[in-house]
């Protein structure tokens, strides 16, 4: 199966693997591109001695360059696998994991109670995980460490898509917003009409347009294993 990801470059290419292993064809075109502000990430490491809160491996790789060898043995909580494995690659010794979304990282936290807490957090962002600290009266601080630019696709990049995809993997509600708001999107509906969209979570497919008559599924759970099983 011709399969689209949509992701950022580098978390891209490990997904890629993954599909040529399952036996499909992936086609990496990014909706975004990080930038990272690692001098604001390093004061707020500096600055703080408590527990690190993380809902995107981007956080981690912002890290990336720092010399983080007083900061290892910090508590970690993560809000999923795959956020866990980049954090464990950055060396980090001490971990929680949560189920894959904001809502079930603050509960976690929250249940622990950790008394100083730093979230290093993109740019957009849900507002899920720190909805539920502050409903539950957690301290914590934010340090956006990474923004998420906007990638606009061209006709080139669509005519090397062609034949159209067969499944298109979304990943994020900012993904998907910035899948229907591309310009090439909107002028060719035609082009993604037989596209099967799968969506990471519920909330990820409630931020598709219905426009074009959108094909959705939804992963059973908030992982990329239980998102590529939608593929069979």
């Amino acid at each position: 199966m011709r399969v689209l990801i949509t992701r950022p470059r580098h978390s891209a290419e490990r997904t890629a693997q993954t599909l040529l292993r399952l036996g499909h064809q992936p086609l990496i075109l990014p909706l975004s591109s990080p930038h990272h502000l690692t001098e604001a990430a390093k004061a707020a490491l500096e600055r703080s001695q408590g527990a690190i809160a993380i809902t995107s491996a981007e956080a981690v790789r912002a890290l990336s360059g720092l010399d983080l060898s007083h900061h290892l043995d910090r508590l970690v909580y993560a809000v999923g696998a795959a956020t866990a494995d980049e954090v464990r690659r950055a060396g980090f010794r001490h971990m929680r994991i949560a189920d894959g979304t904001g809502e079930s990282l603050a509960r976690l936290l929250t249940s622990e109670g950790p008394p100083d807490v730093l979230y290093l957090a993109g740019q957009p962002r849900s507002p899920d995980f720190e909805r539920g600290l502050t409903d539950a009266s957690q301290p914590y601080s934010t340090t956006v460490c990474y923004e998420m630019q906007p990638v606009i696709w061209n006709e080139a990049q669509l005519r090397l898509l062609d034949p159209p995809p067969q499944a298109v993997l979304l990943y994020s509600s900012e993904a998907a917003r910035r899948f229907c708001n591309q310009p090439l999107v909107k002028r060719n509906l035609r082009f993604w009409q037989d596209c099967h969209f799968l969506c990471l979570s519920e909330k990820v497919a409630r931020s598709l347009s219905d426009a074009a008559n959108r094909r959705v599924s939804i992963a059973d759970q908030p992982t990329e294993e239980a998102l590529l099983l939608l593929l069979s």
